[in-house]
């Protein structure tokens, strides 16, 4: 063997023992960052009024508004460190990143009004693992009254729940303690929550005594109050341990959005076709209140994106039940189909109507 042969040998050698130390270290990098992470998994279950003592959730006994935390220094104590949720409309929470162990406790914090059954419950819990169904009861406080209502939606504006009259929303309802229409942060507050699709929204507040209370709900855009009228809140007077129920509130929202797109229809047959992918972009489309074929300033109106899509928000008022769609035909452009207009019908406030297509040939 040569020198330069021995060189190479030695040289490959040398590379092969580099690669072994790499490997080595990284192993060893791997195997400390393993043992440094913390073990954690996840729980959830629900935060409920056992109204039939049968330990199981039952439909509309959820408890909203509960604080629950993972103890992990079980100190009793609810540190801001701590995985820690509030139960949301049907009393259901979430706590992720909780540290394993064979004796993970978890407690509640009973919002103003109401008592804890179980103040603290304990688990195993391994890791990467999730536990679910782990649920904490709690009960009316001593002396407290219960105050429950509903919330349904008023479509047409006749005053009256007909069928197929649904909410996508949940309001939140709160006690007005000092009748000033701004929830505070010591009034008592609940999520309405449905448990048939959406037709109605119920929800349990809890007061702490007997007296004379003021009830509000918080709604956002679009969303109306219809009754009470002018935003008013319910009242209702109770005694202790009373379980009253609530006037329902009416609500309304007028709003019917229109989604669609704007195209190259390149065989003219007027359908957006999957060949057919040349949207047109910057094109005005509008609702035509007055079906009229010119767009006022008062109509709702959208301009296509880069996509060519464009979305209509028609205030429908409980009476508009169906609206023409028209697009500002720019010069040199013909609509295909029968005409530049679109009638959309069984048009009602909350509703969405989508594939509202406009093809258009040069």
């Amino acid at each position: 063997m040569g020198i330069f042969d021995r060189r190479v040998l030695a040289d490959r050698r040398m590379m092969a023992l580099q690669s072994r130390r790499h490997a080595r270290r990284r192993l060893c990098a791997a195997e400390l960052l393993e043992s440094r992470r913390v073990l954690a998994g996840n729980i959830s279950g629900t935060a409920y009024e056992d109204l039939d003592n049968d330990n199981v959730v039952d439909s509309g006994e959820g408890l909203s508004g509960w604080t629950v935390y993972a103890d992990s220094n079980n100190n009793a104590v609810r540190d801001t460190s701590e995985p820690q949720s509030v139960s949301g409309s049907s009393g259901s929470y979430y706590l992720s990143g909780v540290t394993a162990g064979s004796a993970v406790v978890v407690r509640a914090i009973a919002p103003a009004g109401w008592q804890t059954v179980d103040a603290s419950r304990t688990l195993a819990l391994v890791d990467n693992a999730t536990v679910s169904g782990f649920n904490l009861r709690g009960a009316l406080g001593d002396g407290a009254a219960l105050l429950s209502g509903a919330i349904w939606h008023d479509v047409n504006g006749n005053g009256t729940r007909d069928s197929g009259e649904t909410m996508n929303t949940s309001p939140t309802v709160y006690v007005d303690l000092d009748n000033d229409s701004v929830r505070d942060s010591n009034e008592p507050y609940a999520y309405a929550s449905s448990t048939n699709g959406g037709t109605t929204f119920n929800y349990k507040l809890s007061v702490a005594q007997a007296g004379t209370y003021t009830v509000r709900q918080i709604l956002y855009s679009p969303w109306q109050q219809v009754s009470p009228a002018s935003n008013a809140g319910q009242s209702v007077t109770v005694t202790a341990g009373q379980r009253a129920t609530v006037p329902d509130f009416i609500d309304r929202n007028p709003i019917a959005t229109i989604y669609g797109t704007v195209f190259e229809d390149i065989n003219g047959n007027a359908l957006k076709e999957s060949g057919e992918t040349l949207t047109l972009a910057g094109w005005r489309v509008y609702a035509d209140l007055n079906d009229n074929g010119s767009p006022d300033s008062s109509e709702p109106s959208a301009t296509t994106s880069s996509y060519g899509s464009y979305s209509l928000a028609v205030d429908t008022q409980g009476t508009l039940t169906s609206v023409a769609v028209r697009t500002v035909v720019p010069a040199g452009w013909v609509p295909t189909g029968d005409s530049n207009r679109r009638l959309v019908s069984s048009l009602k406030g909350g509703s969405l109507f989508s594939n509202v297509f406009f093809g258009n040939q040069t």
